[in-house]
Order: C-alpha cells, then structure tokens, then sequence
C-alpha cells in the first residue's frame, strides 16, 4: 500500500493564497466601456486622480532622501484630500477628466515621476514603454486601463496591487483610483517673496520660479499674518474659473518663512 506525503501546512497557505489573489484580480476586469464619449457627459470642473506607483524591493538603498524630497513635483494630503504639484503647468482644467501620476521609483539617483493632464483616450505613456494605457473614463469615476498587457478597470476608491519580475528583480505596483476631485483640490505650492497688499481682495507675490513680473493671486476672505514687503513666504494656490475662459488664482495657504531685517508693516 502506498503511503502519500502529508501536504506541508506552508504549502497549503501558499496555494490558498494565490488562489485568493486570482480571485480578487478578476474582479478588476471590465472590458464594457464606451469607446467615445461626449466631453459633455463629464461633469465640468471634476477630474478624476489617478496614480500608478511602482516599488521595487532591493538590499541597496538608493539615491538621497533629502534630494528626493526637494526634487518631487507633488504630493497628495490625505487629511485635507488635496493635491499639491510644484507647477502650475501641472494643473488640469475644467474640462480634464482625468489626472494620471505615474511614479516609476528610483532608478540609481533619479526619481522617475510623470504628470499628465488627461482629456483624450485612449492614452499610453511613451516613455514607460507599453506598460500603462488608459482607454476611457465615465461620469462615475470609473477608469478602463491596460496595465503589463492586463485589461482592467477600477471605480472610485478602488486599488489594485500586482508583484511581478521585472528581469532578475521584484517590483510592486499599487494603482489608485482616488475618485473625482473638484478643481481647487489641485493646488501649486511655491515659495517667494512677498511684494505688497494691492487691495482688500488681491496680493503680490514674486514666485521663485518667475524671472518678471509678480503674480496676483485673489485673497478671498483668508486672513493674512503680518507680513513685510521682501518677506519670504511658502504658499498654495488653486485656479477659479470665472466664466469666458477666465481663470483667478486663489490663495489656500500662506506662512512666512523669514521676514525682512526692516519689519515695517507693507501698507
């Protein structure tokens, strides 16, 4: 009589595992999605925020953590729920439904991140090879996707993570549908200095990133510290539309960071 090997408990996890993970990765399937849709079926001034991050697992740490920080282009405030982008090129418009961050990880001491503004599908990301498309989007958030050859989709509030081997090294990625964000949730944070009050609603300030001119950014109701003309500030802003393709900055945050030796009052 032949006598079976008793399965190791290890073994029955692990198989357990994997076939729960299938399980939860089909969920993500969806291949019903309209082929085009009427810019006018998206409701105005609502973009989705979508991110895409990649991480891969190794020994060695790589780059600097300090230069890291100081050269990110953006960060998402999970206790305010808003984003913040170093430029205002950045921004998506009230007639962007989707916001893509597609964070590729380190490589060596650089730090691969691309931003791109959405208002046409389908959408692939040139320089990340075929690895990621967006076909189409709904009023509902819903966002259809190819991810490594995989047809996916995630509604609002949703993610989806996926280990693979990337030649000899493994990486995770974790893609986010963070649902539909409004306009003033994408805000530019800068830093400059500070050139006067121009009214009760309307504030002058030098960006660093601006060689001329200093740009207004509209008050509306925020209550200033005291403040001196040269002072140096840290600030955020978002933009408003007005109607006929207007737009106003709007001031969401101000601190001052080192006032002038002569602290006199700006009038």
């Amino acid at each position: 009589m032949k006598i079976f090997k008793k399965t190791s408990p290890l073994w029955t996890i692990i198989v357990v595992v994997g076939l729960l993970f299938l399980i939860i990765q089909s969920f993500y399937v969806d291949h019903n999605y309209a082929k085009t849709q009427n810019v006018a079926d998206f409701p105005i001034n609502k973009t989705i925020f979508f991110t895409v991050k990649e991480h891969q697992f190794t020994i060695h740490k790589k780059g600097f953590d300090s230069l890291n920080e100081s050269l990110k282009l953006w960060e998402y405030d999970k206790k305010d729920n808003n984003v913040y982008l170093r430029e205002e090129a950045l921004m998506p418009t009230q007639y962007t439904p989707l916001m893509v961050i597609y964070d590729r990880g380190e490589d060596t001491y650089e730090k691969q991140e691309n931003m791109v503004p959405v208002s046409s599908f389908p959408f692939s990301f040139k320089n990340a090879g075929t690895s990621l498309q967006v076909n189409q989007v709904d009023k509902n958030g819903k966002v259809y996707f190819q991810y490594q050859d995989k047809e996916l989709s995630l509604n609002s509030g949703d993610t989806y993570r996926l280990p693979y081997f990337d030649g000899y090294r493994l990486k995770m990625v974790t893609i986010k549908n963070h649902g539909l964000f409004s306009s003033k949730q994408f805000r530019v944070q800068k830093t400059g200095t500070y050139v006067k009050k121009i009214d009760s609603k309307n504030i002058e300030i030098q960006a660093e990133s601006k060689a001329d001119n200093a740009e207004t950014i509209y008050v509306k109701g925020y209550k200033l510290p005291k403040v001196s003309k040269g002072a140096i500030v840290s600030y955020s802003f978002y933009k408003e539309q007005q109607g006929n393709g207007l737009t106003r900055k709007v001031l969401t945050d101000f601190k001052v960071l080192e006032q002038p030796t002569d602290t006199k009052k700006d009038k």
